[in-house]
């Protein structure tokens, strides 16, 4: 084992530093977060070899909170429908030219 990955922060050491969003946020949802970004920092200092503990901390604690904020995130957004307005008013109540009536009434005899 690297000497890096023995600096690994504990889930329960990134669960101490981040209690507000456990309390907002179930309890599954959170761990589940902070086991991620774990492993993607395990990932990032394997082979590595001074790595400091309180730094690995912070790291996670900062992703997990970026994690949960940007999930967590309103994804809804304002538009505009307007079908009504372009079927109903404009192309509904448009007159056919005198060619496609005579068409119309081709097709259908």
């Amino acid at each position: 084992m690297s000497e890096a990955l023995r600096h690994m922060p504990a889930v329960d050491q990134v669960l101490q530093r981040i209690d507000d969003l456990v309390e907002a946020y179930s309890h599954a949802y959170v761990v589940a977060r902070v086991r991620q970004v774990l492993e993607l920092l395990r990932q990032e200092v394997r082979g590595e070899q001074a790595v400091d503990r309180a730094e690995l901390l912070l790291r996670a604690e900062g992703e997990v909170r970026a994690r949960i904020e940007q999930e967590s995130a309103p994804s809804l957004r304002r538009v505009v429908n307007a079908t009504g307005v372009i079927l109903h008013t404009g192309l509904g109540r448009a007159p056919l030219p005198a060619v496609a009536r005579e068409a119309v009434a081709r097709a259908a005899t």
